[in-house]
């Protein structure tokens, strides 16, 4: 059995700032096609994504400038999807996204919030302004009288009032 130390692979959380480079050294990670683990040499990050990877074997040394972390002993995980969120509904939203982001999740999908709450905070977070996971929001949600979304002023009694809901959102 190989020792995982998890590391989360959420970007903002180890990234220098996106114009630098990054290079991860001396770790594993999960090779998600092949289902291995693989020793690794380096990875390269430029712009938060990976430019160059290196085997152990090779003689690789980084780049001048370049912001080096040594993961020895850890494993690099691919960025987790949860495609089903509220991270406004309740707490604090900038706080729900950042716990969510440093449990691994890069990218989740927020399935409804009031007011658009869910839409300012994706666009919060693709400004800068905020720490969070990439966030696809579906804007407002719309529930009808008796189902399971009658709360937050989510619900419609009509199919006109669904529509001017939807556009509205």
């Amino acid at each position: 059995m190989i020792p995982v130390h998890s590391l989360l692979l959420a970007l903002t959380l180890l990234a220098p700032p996106p114009d630098s480079t990054l290079v991860l050294l001396h770790g594993q990670y999960l090779d998600v096609d092949a289902g291995v683990v693989v020793e690794n040499g380096a990875l390269v990050m430029r712009g938060g994504r990976i430019a160059e990877m290196h085997t152990p074997e090779e003689r690789f040394l980084p780049p001048a400038g370049a912001t080096v972390r040594d993961l020895t002993g850890q494993t690099i995980l691919p960025g987790l999807i949860d495609a089903h969120v509220h991270l406004t509904l309740s707490g604090d939203p900038a706080a729900n996204a950042l716990a969510t982001l440093r449990a691994g999740f890069t990218t989740v999908i927020d399935l409804g919030s009031v007011g658009g709450a869910g839409v300012q905070l994706r666009d919060a977070i693709r400004e800068g302004k905020t720490r969070g996971p990439r966030i696809i929001a579906a804007g407002s949600w719309i529930g009808s009288k008796g189902g399971v979304c009658e709360f937050g002023k989510a619900t419609v009694s009509t199919p006109a009032e669904a529509t001017a809901r939807a556009l509205d959102a």
